[in-house]
């Protein structure tokens, strides 16, 4: 049986685009769930490709909806620390990957909660329990 966080989800960029898009799995996943979570630099990735889309309204319209039902998860000073040190570990395995999604595994590990990605590169991240949805 998978690992699973014991507190909630938090939304990966990927899986809200994929929301946005109609895939109706993934919001009928968010709403059998119950906490779940978009992570400030998940929100900060939304907001870029709102303001460099050629439908810039539409998208912001989509981003106000979410913000309608799911909650924003802020980083603090505990983030900040578990970023450094997982900072550190991928450096030190080679392993690479985006600074947002260090931010939001950081925030995972401070909270215990699963990430929900489709992005392989988590699992670089020991003990970061992720499921693709």
């Amino acid at each position: 049986m998978p690992k699973t966080g014991n507190n909630g989800y938090l939304l990966d960029t990927n899986i809200v685009i994929d929301l946005f898009k109609g895939q109706r799995d993934i919001a009928d996943k968010i709403n059998e769930s119950g906490n779940v979570y978009l992570p400030i630099p998940t929100l900060g990735e939304l907001y870029l490709g709102a303001e460099n889309s050629g439908r810039r309204t539409h998208h912001f319209r989509q981003i106000d909806a979410l913000l309608q039902i799911i909650e924003i998860i802020n980083t603090s000073q505990r983030t900040a620390e578990m970023y450094g040190i997982l900072k550190v570990k991928l450096k030190r395995l080679g392993k690479p990957i985006p600074e947002n999604d260090i931010w939001i595994a950081a925030l995972a590990k401070e909270h215990d909660y699963t990430i929900v990605s489709r992005d392989k590169h988590f699992n670089n991240i020991p003990d970061l329990v992720t499921i693709p949805w």
